[in-house]
């Protein structure tokens, strides 16, 4: 039997000591909680606790977790430390917005989760204490830098232009430069475009006095085609289709889907209704002999005075006597009882008299008694806590009693089923 959460009121705190004590930082999270049942009483025992960290209030994947086994509860409080068993990880610790979820002994999580207040990220802290994980004897300060270039003799920029305009030569300036360019016969913008033009490259203007040449067309002379032959566009197309009330492969489809699903709903509406009976319990309405009913009549007319009735009940109907017998035998009705004793019109097989003549034809046997004649029909009672006829030692259960030759001016519900 599963343990029932009723409250859950967690408390997380996580101590960190003074810079100078780095190394002694708790990589563990402190966590508490009050367990009850579902009466609201306190648990005593031990219980397994399964704990969650998620980036959101409704993510599906936690970024870290970990079950811990045999937590001891006294008076509905536990207290654990998160962490023991699986390190917590860099992303719980990153100082972002955190929800906190449980659950116990495989229970569903426990809703809502709970927001994560800023506490824990004091493991943030720690590593910032060491440097994006490095301590701080890994690092140097600026005087040091200084004194090694110092040291090694190493020079700014300004300091190396100095040294070339001392040596006298050794660096050459843009008129320097340019002039070893030209000694070397590179050629600039204006020398590349003359050799084009020399042998004989075309430019835009000549490329597309070509094309005119050739009668090419441009777009605009493509798009006086188009409309001179009476083409029409994708939009122009898709609005004829819509205009038709034509439907593509993926509307069909939905058709189709749609309507399997309406046939295997009411295939298993039918498969239900045949295979597993349950008593609703009887109609609101009563009716004598003369069954009519929202303008149907006879049995039709019980049926759907069960769908008023019982309007969540799409299925709802006259129960027959087969249905009661199986629905009391099975325990399944409804558990208010509202139907106990109390007679209700039925079809059952059975013959008033030994022949039928033609006053008994189309008697409230039928549910459907029209004419004047003294007809007759059958009723049904159920009784939940009948008592036993022998002597059994005051045994009871669940009793159908049958009535026929009931007089079809009698008003009387009718047992209604699903």
């Amino acid at each position: 039997m599963r343990t029932a959460i009723r409250t859950v009121v967690a408390a997380l705190a996580l101590l960190v000591p003074a810079i100078g004590a780095a190394q002694q930082v708790p990589q563990m999270v402190p966590y508490q909680g009050f367990l009850a049942d579902a009466q609201g009483n306190p648990i005593d025992g031990s219980v397994s606790l399964s704990v969650r960290i998620y980036d959101s209030a409704n993510s599906q994947n936690p970024i870290w977790q970990e079950t811990l086994n045999a937590v001891p509860v006294v008076a509905g409080y536990f207290a654990v430390d998160l962490g023991t068993i699986v390190p917590l990880a860099a992303d719980v610790r990153a100082g972002r917005t955190r929800y906190l979820g449980i659950s116990i002994n495989g229970d569903a999580e426990a809703q809502p989760r709970q927001l994560v207040g800023s506490v824990p990220y004091a493991l943030l802290a720690y590593d910032a204490e060491r440097l994006g994980g490095r301590p701080p004897a890994d690092f140097i300060s600026a005087d040091r830098v200084n004194e090694i270039i110092n040291e090694r003799n190493l020079v700014t920029e300004d300091r190396v232009v100095e040294l070339v305009g001392e040596g006298g030569g050794g660096g050459l300036d843009a008129a320097a430069v340019n002039a070893l360019i030209d000694a070397r016969g590179y050629l600039n913008q204006a020398a590349i475009l003359a050799l084009i033009q020399a042998q004989g490259y075309l430019d835009t203007a000549a490329v597309n006095a070509l094309i005119d040449a050739r009668n090419y067309l441009n777009a605009d002379a493509v798009n006086a085609l188009i409309d001179a032959r009476g083409y029409v566009t994708t939009d122009q197309v898709n609005a004829l289709i819509d205009a038709r009330n034509y439907v593509n492969q993926a509307q069909v489809e939905a058709i189709v889907d749609a309507r399997i699903d309406t046939l295997r709903t009411e295939l298993l509406e039918q498969i239900t209704r045949a295979s597993q009976a349950y008593i609703l319990g009887r109609s609101d309405q009563s009716s004598n002999g003369r069954f009519t009913f929202n303008g149907v009549n006879g049995i039709s007319a019980a049926d759907a005075m069960c769908r008023s009735s019982f309007g969540n009940e799409a299925t709802a109907h006259m129960c027959t006597p087969d249905e009661v017998q199986r629905s009391l035998a099975a325990g399944t009705y409804n558990a208010d009882g509202a139907f106990n004793n109390v007679s209700t019109w039925t079809v059952f097989n059975g013959v008033r008299g030994g022949t039928y003549t033609n006053s008994h034809r189309n008697s409230c046997q039928s549910l459907m008694y029209n004419s004047a004649d003294a007809a007759r029909g059958s009723a049904l009672t159920v009784r939940l806590n009948a008592a036993s006829d022998g002597n059994g030692g005051g045994v009871s259960g669940r009793q159908i009693e049958y009535t026929m030759d009931v007089g079809c001016n009698q008003a009387k519900p009718v047992l209604c089923c699903r």
